[in-house]
């Protein structure tokens, strides 16, 4: 078993816990945008779509090394996860911010086809 193997089964058992973090930060960031606390907002909603995208370049790094399946379920998953930031992104290029709030409440749920992801034979 090498480095990466190991490194992609903790990431992959890990995932639920990742998921449920950002989406509950993605939230937060909603209800503050909401309550006009705008700097707050966006500060957590910095964090997140950092937290999101690291772990979308970890999840692409595995797949290049063929240590989780990148069948149907995996690219489902990160096309989901690109929908729902281009809606983001579209809504926040606009300086709507409420459009964010709601964007971030009504899709978030794009977020768990992540749950869908697994580990590759390779690196069982």
């Amino acid at each position: 078993m090498d480095e990466f193997s190991t490194t992609a089964r903790d990431v992959v058992n890990s995932m639920d816990e990742y998921i449920t973090d950002i989406k509950s930060n993605f939230v937060k960031s909603a209800d503050e945008l909401r309550l006009g606390r705008v700097k707050e907002g966006l500060a957590v909603f910095s964090h997140v779509i950092d937290a999101l995208a690291t772990l979308v370049e970890l999840l692409e790094k595995l797949a290049e090394h063929e240590l989780i399946d990148t069948g149907e379920s995996y690219t489902n998953s990160i096309n989901s996860i690109n929908d729902f930031l281009e809606l983001i992104e579209e809504a926040y290029g606009k300086g709507d911010l409420i459009s964010v709030a709601d964007i971030i409440e009504y899709e978030s749920e794009k977020i768990d086809a992540l749950y869908a992801i697994k580990l590759s034979e390779k690196a069982k």
